[in-house]
């Protein structure tokens, strides 16, 4: 048993806990980090449509998770949000100073979104069916799915 101390936090793991990556042994919670981040680098690439980043859109990134202690996959889905949900127009040379206006707003967004989305894998599951028979000269039968959903409407943002 062999340990190995983590670049990121410094923490001392044994080999075989740690999670290998290049010439490096991560913990696992450094290395999930480490992946969130590399998401983030791709979808801003993808975004801008530029190779690799800027170095003032690095200092942006460093400057919001050290000031206002967003995350990575945070200010990932605010891009997401700002650009492919609210359909705004990328431009040049801006950066990412958009983060802290639209943070909260795509927070809440998402999180209304998997809301909706548990009440409709609930309702799918609490779905009944019932069958009626019309009594006509063709005689056919109708399906009606019954709603038991019970959405409150007051929770949801509407901005």
């Amino acid at each position: 048993m062999s340990l190995v101390k983590c670049p990121k936090c410094g923490a001392k793991n044994e080999k075989e806990n740690a999670i290998k990556h290049g010439r490096s042994y991560y913990c696992a919670e450094c290395f999930e980090d480490l992946e969130e981040y590399k998401n983030l680098i791709t979808t801003i690439c993808e975004i801008y449509r530029i190779d690799t980043p800027t170095i003032q859109m690095l200092s942006q990134i460093k400057d919001y998770k050290s000031k206002y202690n967003f995350t990575n996959s945070g200010i990932k889905y605010t891009l997401k949000f700002y650009y492919e949900i609210l359909e705004n127009s990328v431009m040049d040379n801006v950066g990412l100073g958009i983060v802290p206006y639209f943070y909260d707003k795509a927070k809440n967004y998402y999180k209304n979104r998997f809301d909706l989305e548990e009440k409709a894998e609930l309702f799918v599951s609490q779905e009944k069916i019932k069958t009626f028979k019309v009594s006509n000269n063709n005689k056919q039968e109708f399906k009606r799915h019954e709603l038991n959903i019970d959405i409150d409407w007051s929770e949801i943002d509407e901005e």
